[in-house]
């Protein structure tokens, strides 16, 4: 087989690899991201041999290391694996986790593509345009569908961030606005690239589109971005233009910002509060605070390993340690990002990794400077260039890369390396060739056989089986309790599968659903068996990954409690193993209160109620925001159990009634219950206010509410109740009707 089927076959791969922002298979788990990395990954895979073949074949198609660009790229690879290895958890460093996919061994195949396209630009430059042509036009289509989709007519692929925002293919829309964000100037630098009339059209169509979706995905991130963008590609046009119309136009531009953004700001106040235009001009609130507060912390954790970082993926671990409790004023969330690439890199892959990622940039930067001083392009491309780079680091201000930016991000790469070489050759040349080596036909014969075989293993080892791990996961995770048998079949099989690099996450997906179940059996004696395997099940899975990765805080207070849900669902003796696993768990997040949560309920497993009492009134006076719901909850539930009924009624009440909202509707039965008997119907509108918004989709939620709208002589709420239940239960329609007469005046 030759060079040029060769050839062919590695662009047709890559061409493939790029169909992956768009990708995406439900029967995953989180399968907007793990659908998309193992697709990529997979691809750029089987285009190695390819690879390997072509670059021992034929020295001109092996890279230029003189390109600054490239080694600086080679050198941020090296410093991440070195980081991951050196690390705090070297297996997350290398292969990530389900709901991010990030890692080295993904950063890996990033960096195989730069090398797969520039390969290709070497054997014809003109395949660098086809590719980026090629992701245009995917992006493009990407945000046409988005935008069908806001408005109706387009509902093949339902967008679960509706009615409010946008996120196309991508699950989030904060990730859709970040794919956009290089392909929207992108499309403006073949606007002027493109020397026909319908082929600037095109493009200047699709960068239409593309700044449509993102402003419908609402990420204030991605306008701080494309303002910043703007800016720049204003300042190079100022900068380096000798003639008097671009200055004009770059004045202008920088004109025309500064009042748009100066009248939206000033007038924000005039639109809808609910609306695109407000939240994107809203910069403060719990999200904001929330990430000021989390990057003050990241920066205390940088100090103790300076040089090379926690490792790539390990954010987490300083997220924990130096976790302020003022932030469950804002977010409670557990973090494994800080939001803000730079503070990540500068955390996860320390100073060394920080100023070859900036060396990325700058490198970068000159290689579009190249490409203009040269005459390869011109002014004003070299400002949509340098636009689009930027408006991708602003924005990585407030984000963390994913794979479908990343990819977008990688190309802008490949764009610049490629003009740096094109300013060093004439016309029409190639780029330089490297000194001449030979391999034997059958050595290379032999490797190219060797290395498919290696990879076709890779493949399924890398991808396919964690994806089976994946398939298993989803499963559980959408059977549950509708079916625990199955759920539970699920779980275990998720947890021993082989190639599951992410126990962490199965492990504690399975404990959760060990505590559902143990709580159904309490209505159900004939799931006590059941119970008993998920949460013997669960155990096994969080001890190997404590002991595999005894940092984090999460696996060790959930080992302890499947501890407690033992002595709960066999009504015996908690292992003292447990208090243990819990000190552990504190330990590790001293600022936390999840584990403080699980040591009340081991006391009063332990019947020592007046210390869960106090651990918890502890929790609640430290707060400085006295309506914090989460704390004020747990302390009505410590009280119930504890036997001080009265103060757990009227603190429950009050808590639900501040908009606290419990997990689940189980939670609420209590509560109810106690005022059904009172027959305290205010109080009992607030509960099945509650339970409604709850359980949104259950028609009994709605009928128990109308009911309850009409014995206050609420008539206007009980009719919209009783029309949620004919709405989510048309076959009672006749009751509804017969519900809906009732209420009409005799």
């Amino acid at each position: 087989m030759g060079n040029k089927v060769f050839i062919k076959i590695l662009l047709a791969l890559v061409y493939l690899a790029l169909l992956s922002p768009v990708l995406f298979f439900r029967e995953l788990f989180f399968p907007y991201v793990t659908s998309k990395v193992f697709y990529f990954r997979i691809i750029i895979e089987l285009a190695l041999p390819f690879y390997f073949y072509l670059v021992a074949t034929n020295p001109k198609y092996r890279p230029n290391f003189k390109n600054p660009l490239t080694i600086t790229i080679l050198v941020f690879f090296v410093i991440s694996l070195v980081s991951a290895l050196s690390g705090v958890n070297t297996l997350r460093s290398l292969y990530g986790n389900f709901e991010r996919m990030g890692g080295v061994f993904s950063l890996l195949h990033l960096v195989l593509l730069y090398f797969y396209i520039l390969l290709l630009c070497q054997v014809k430059a003109d395949y660098l345009k086809q590719i980026l042509f090629f992701t245009l036009i995917i992006s493009g289509l990407s945000a046409f569908h988005a935008a069908l989709t806001k408005i109706g007519l387009f509902n093949f692929l339902p967008d679960d961030s509706l009615p409010t925002r946008v996120s196309g293919t991508l699950g989030n829309p904060i990730f859709f606005a970040s794919y956009l964000i290089i392909p929207f100037f992108l499309s403006l630098f073949f606007s002027f690239w493109e020397g026909a009339k319908s082929r600037k059209l095109l493009f200047i169509t699709l960068a239409c589109f593309q700044l449509v979706a993102i402003f419908l995905s609402g990420t204030r991130g991605a306008i701080v971005g494309l303002a910043a963008g703007i800016a720049a590609g204003a300042f190079g046009l100022l900068v380096f233009s000798k003639g008097r119309k671009f200055k004009l136009l770059s004045l202008s531009l920088l004109g025309v910002l500064i009042v748009v953004a100066g009248s939206l700001f000033f007038f924000r106040s005039h639109f809808s509060q609910n609306g695109s235009f407000n939240r994107l001009l809203s910069f403060g609130g719990s999200n904001t605070e929330a990430r000021l507060v989390q990057w003050k912390d990241a920066l205390r954790g940088f100090t103790e390993r300076p040089m090379l970082g926690t490792g790539p993926e390990n954010y987490y671990v300083v997220s924990n340690k130096y976790f302020d409790h003022e932030n469950y004023l804002y977010d409670a969330s557990w973090f494994d990002k800080p939001h803000n690439y730079f503070v990540e890199i500068l955390v996860t892959n320390g100073i060394l990794g920080f100023i070859a990622y900036l060396g990325i940039l700058l490198f970068a930067i000159w290689g579009f400077y190249r490409g203009f001083v040269t005459e390869v392009i011109s002014l004003p491309e070299f400002a949509l260039l340098l636009a689009a780079l930027v408006s991708f680091v602003a924005q990585n201000l407030f984000v963390f890369d994913t794979i479908a930016a990343s990819l977008v991000f990688f190309l802008l790469l490949v764009l610049a390396a490629f003009l740096w070489e094109q300013s060093r050759v004439s016309p029409g040349a190639t780029f330089k060739s490297a000194k001449k080596f030979f391999l034997g036909e059958s050595a290379l014969k032999a490797g190219f056989g060797l290395l498919g075989l290696f990879m076709l293993y890779l493949v399924y080892a890398g991808n396919i089986a964690p994806a089976i791990a994946a398939y298993y996961l989803n499963n559980a995770f959408v059977t549950d309790i509708r079916d625990p048998a199955a759920a539970q079949n699920y779980y275990q099989k998720a947890i021993t599968v082989s190639g599951n690099f992410d126990s962490q996450l199965t492990s504690m997906r399975y404990e959760e659903f060990a505590s559902r179940l143990a709580n159904l059996q309490l209505q159900n004696q004939g799931l006590i068996d059941l119970a008993n395997k998920a949460i013997d099940g669960s155990q096994a899975g969080l001890f190997s990954a404590a002991k595999t990765t005894d940092n984090h805080p999460i696996l060790w207070y959930k080992l302890a409690n499947t501890y407690i849900l033992k002595a709960f669902v066999n009504k015996q003796e908690v292992n003292p193993v447990a208090e243990e696993y819990i000190n552990k768990a504190l330990d590790l997040a001293p600022g936390r209160y999840e584990a403080l949560y699980i040591l009340t309920q081991l006391r009063l497993m332990q019947h020592r109620e007046a210390e869960a009492i106090n651990i918890i009134e502890q929790i609640v006076n430290k707060q400085t925001n006295p309506n914090y719901g989460e704390a004020r909850w747990r302390l009505a539930l410590v009280y119930f159990e504890g036997g001080r009924k009265q103060e757990a009624y009227d603190l429950g009440f009050q808590v639900i009634k501040d908009g606290f909202a419990p997990s689940n509707v189980s939670e609420l039965n209590w509560l109810i219950v106690h005022y059904e008997n009172l027959n305290d119907l205010d109080k009992l509108v607030t509960l099945y206010e509650s339970a409604a918004r709850l359980d949104p989709n259950t028609a009994q939620r709605f009928a128990d509410l109308a009911n309850i709208y009409a014995q206050v002589g609420d008539k206007a709420k009980a009719i919209e109740a009783a029309k949620m239940v004919l709405k989510l239960a048309p076959q009672n329609r006749a009751q509804v009707e017969e519900f809906l007469k009732s209420l009409e005046p005799i």
